[in-house]
């Protein structure tokens, strides 16, 4: 709705719909059972965006860094409660921003947005009942990652990430394992969120909306942190790890690392006009010395972009959406001088003829659902003529994996996306390995913690591709001895570092759980009272059937004992059933004999 590149389209249009806006779904689900109606399905949503104000930089002045200038004033924070309106109704609450904009500067530049935003969550927080307000947490990553000695910025941002977990949520379309409600985790403060369902499933409620200046290099990077966080839950709910905690240095972690900056990548190169800079190992403080000449040129080929090709690009944009509609009588869209009034309705001349009031900036119906979205309770979109049908649930036409795969057509596997996803043994496991597991540390022995803030040696020792990060260090004048007072609660001491146990060997105790872990009934030896009951019955069995008896000489003897029944009905059992009969005299007057009648004749 406000698509475009980077410097020609910042903040918010008219409606609240911000630049840059993208949101990132992670699905982890069990691929033993394919149709979505009865798999074990897990999901975590997040999105970005820009700041929702209206505001701009002057690119007329060719700087690396243009001035950023506050375009309209907006007392009432209108926009911005238009934009958060959509996330509620789409998402639900609570919503969770992460502002990654830094807040202390010699020289005001980004401290402008990060302000106007604070103030603007305040102001609407104020009209909002307290358990679906707003939740901002400020955190100033440029500055954290400018000090040299210690790596705080991943740790930091782990803590976050557990505590937005625990208000969101994850999408889990089973209900949890016996043994997980039975003995949980022992990070009892790390839980998740969300709504129960009457089927005991999860769903998530509310989102988590993280920005930059540029929602680029240090977005990508804390929404890593947020995946990592999920992808720990993800994994403990289906069953496959023990507790929700991931470790940097494993096969897996890498793995969803190029994951992220494979998506950092695309969303760069279309907003940005270059790939990321700042990646994962830049702030792990990991990052090769290689990799400085290669930000020189992503630098380079984002200023090139923006100065001369970014122009063209909005207008094709602007084009291809529908936003300009060529006619004969219009002008030619190269020959506008800006396409503020194509994206800003208000401006060009259209009146808002229903509006809400100030201190209800939300829709009527969205309270009502609220924490779950309008869309999702009510099942209804704006303007939309789509029609809900009932189907079955084992349809082909509803079922997701008929839709991906069309096993009823002639498919090609390379043509999928897919069959081109990394794999942990092929892409990623060091071929010198012996220990095939995707969660084993992989790091050469007697490395310190990377809280200590010591580089690796060689990356390729550790399995991590030198050629794959960029790090450089920020140019921005911070003052240096101020320190970040991040609006969020500081990690505890015990837990300073999100980072599992040292691996140990492989033993039967801890591939296995015990049965009270698992069924809640544990096996012990029966007491002295059962056993004696036990043995009678025992004994009771021996004299009703038949057994041996074991003779001094070796001869057995075979006795058979047989209880006398005071019945006339005789043994039945289950596969046979003998017909009782009954005796009758009957006198014939020129016979004069009797005879039995069989009972099946009398019952006549």
């Amino acid at each position: 709705m406000f698509a475009g590149t980077r410097f020609l389209k910042r903040g918010t249009n008219d409606k609240g719909d911000v630049a840059n806006e993208v949101e990132t779904e992670q699905i982890v689900f069990d691929s033993t059972v394919s149709p979505l109606t009865v798999g074990n399905f897990t999901s975590f949503v997040q999105m970005r965006g820009s700041i929702p104000s209206q505001w701009s930089q002057d690119i007329s002045k060719m700087v690396p860094k243009p001035a950023i200038t506050l375009d309209i004033a907006d007392p009432f924070c209108y926009v911005a409660g238009q934009h958060f309106n959509g996330l509620l109704r789409r998402y639900g609450s609570p919503i969770v921003v992460l502002n990654l904009v830094k807040r202390r500067e010699q020289k005001r530049h980004e401290s402008l947005l990060s302000e106007e935003f604070s103030e603007a969550i305040s102001y609407l927080n104020q009209f909002l009942p307290p358990q679906h307000q707003i939740i901002n947490i400020g955190f100033d990553m440029a500055h954290t990652n400018k000090k040299k000695k210690t790596a705080e910025v991943m740790p930091r941002l782990a803590h976050i990430a557990y505590r937005v977990l625990n208000k969101t949520g994850i999408f889990h379309s089973r209900k949890e394992f016996y043994s997980q409600k039975v003995n949980p985790h022992i990070y009892r403060k790390l839980s998740l969120g969300g709504y129960l369902k009457e089927d005991h499933s999860r769903v998530q409620t509310g989102i988590v909306r993280v920005n930059c200046v540029d929602c680029l290099d240090r977005t990508n990077t804390a929404q890593f942190a947020l995946g990592k966080a999920a992808l720990a839950f993800q994994l403990y709910v289906l069953g496959v790890l023990e507790n929700p905690k991931l470790e940097f240095d494993t096969d897996c972690v890498r793995m969803l690392e190029e994951l992220y900056e494979d998506h950092g990548d695309t969303l760069a190169l279309q907003y940005g006009g270059s790939q990321l800079v700042h990646r994962v190992k830049t702030y792990r403080k990991i990052s090769p010395l290689s990799s400085h000449s290669r930000d020189i040129l992503q630098t380079l080929s984002r200023y090139y972009s923006n100065t001369f090709s970014d122009a063209d690009k909005q207008n094709a944009i602007n084009l291809f959406l529908g936003m300009y509609k060529p006619s004969k009588t219009a002008t030619p869209l190269w020959d506008l001088m800006t396409d503020f009034y194509l994206h800003n309705s208000i401006a060009a001349g259209k009146r808002i003829c229903h509006r809400n009031l100030y201190t209800c900036w939300w829709d009527y119906n969205v309270m009502n659902s609220l924490p779950l979205p309008v869309i999702e309770e009510k099942k209804e979109l704006e303007s939309s003529l789509t029609e809900i049908v009932k189907t079955h649930p084992m349809d082909p036409r509803t079922d997701g994996f008929f839709d991906h795969y069309r096993p009823f057509e002639m498919t090609s596997l390379e043509d999928l996306l897919s069959f081109y996803m990394n794999h942990s043994v092929r892409d990623v496991m060091p071929s010198f390995t012996s220990d095939y597991s995707p969660f084993s540390v992989r790091v050469r022995p007697g490395r310190r913690s990377e809280s200590i803030g010591e580089k690796p040696p060689n990356p390729s020792v550790t399995g991590i591709s030198s050629t794959a990060s960029a790090s450089s260090e920020t140019s921005d004048t911070d003052s240096a001895d101020s320190s970040s007072e991040d609006n969020f609660v500081f990690l505890d001491s015990e837990e300073s570092s999100y980072s599992l146990s040292s691996s140990y060997g492989v033993t039967f105790e801890n591939m296995f759980s015990k049965m009270g872990q698992v069924y809640g009934i544990e096996l012990k030896s029966p007491p002295e009272k059962d056993m004696k009951k036990y043995k009678k019955f025992v004994n009771i069995g021996k004299y009703a059937g038949m057994y041996e008896f074991i003779t001094s000489d070796s001869r057995s003897l075979s006795v058979s004992f047989k209880l006398n029944q005071k019945s006339t009905f005789s043994n039945d059992s289950t596969r046979c059933t003998a017909v009782p009969t009954a005796a009758m005299p009957v006198r014939n007057s020129t016979v004069g004999s009797s005879f039995k009648v069989q009972r099946n004749e009398l019952e006549e």
